[in-house]
């Protein structure tokens, strides 16, 4: 047998073995409680502005909170599920944004006035929020004109003792058949990264740089992982491509 065959063969089991241990779905309002406890230990303790401007997890749970209650992300999300015992693993959270009329039942017309309320008197919440909105500037210049409504990653989460088992990228790749069914007319996706991990992961799916911010805009160093500024990345999705030569 060739070694590139047998390669293959390896790559195709490696594969299979991931996707049987885990099953990729949409989360619901009754994963709320394992959202909660995966934010927390997959996510807060973890993300590099957080531990940077040394952020309570009470001080950002008004936030989270905030962020899962809203009816499209809560319903729209993606989670691994362990199949053995069900528990969620990892998640990508998203929200929707829209230059148009046809999702506008889905946004929260009261989330950043609730957000503005939150930092109000904290300077650390103030520089988190600052540099990420910093970071999505502009957005739309980088989508076509026909793209009025598109995906935003807004949280990448995994449990400490399910890392090194690419979760990540296998949510990012099963998303891309996943969340077309769901909403064939959201044809991108945008993210803000603050790790050199997931920069890594988004690059290997495809997206692009669109902005870039350092750190230092707020006052901060270099990050311990090397990372020195928040990255903007975004992605037109594939279908989008497929549904232009169908036309």
């Amino acid at each position: 047998m060739s070694r590139i065959a047998f390669r293959c063969i390896l790559n195709i089991r490696s594969c299979s073995t991931v996707t049987s241990k885990f099953d990729i779905r949409f989360t619901t309002p009754a994963d709320r409680e394992q959202l909660d406890i995966l934010l927390k230990r997959g996510f807060h303790e973890g993300e590099n502005l957080i531990k940077m401007l040394d952020l309570t997890y009470e001080e950002m749970k008004p936030v989270y909170d905030k962020i899962l209650s809203n009816k499209f992300t809560i319903n729209n999300s993606l989670c691994a599920v362990n199949n053995y015992n069900g528990e969620i693993c990892a998640t990508i959270i998203f929200k929707l944004l829209t230059r148009g009329n046809n999702y506008k039942n889905y946004v929260d017309e009261s989330e950043e006035e609730y957000f503005k309320r939150v930092v109000n008197g904290n300077d650390k919440l103030k520089k988190c929020f600052d540099i990420q909105e910093k970071c999505c500037e502009d957005v739309w210049k980088v989508f076509p004109n026909d793209i009025n409504s598109i995906w935003k990653t807004f949280m990448l989460a995994v449990l400490p003792e399910y890392r090194n088992m690419k979760l990540a990228s296998l949510i990012m790749k099963s998303r891309e058949k996943l969340c077309p069914e769901r909403f064939p007319d959201l044809y991108g996706d945008i993210a803000d990264c603050t790790t050199l991990a997931s920069v890594k992961i988004q690059n290997n799916c495809g997206y692009k740089n669109y902005s870039k911010v350092p750190y230092s805009y707020i006052g901060l160093p270099p990050a311990p992982d090397g990372s020195d500024s928040v990255i903007g990345n975004y992605k037109i999705l594939p279908h989008y491509y497929e549904n232009k030569v169908t036309e």
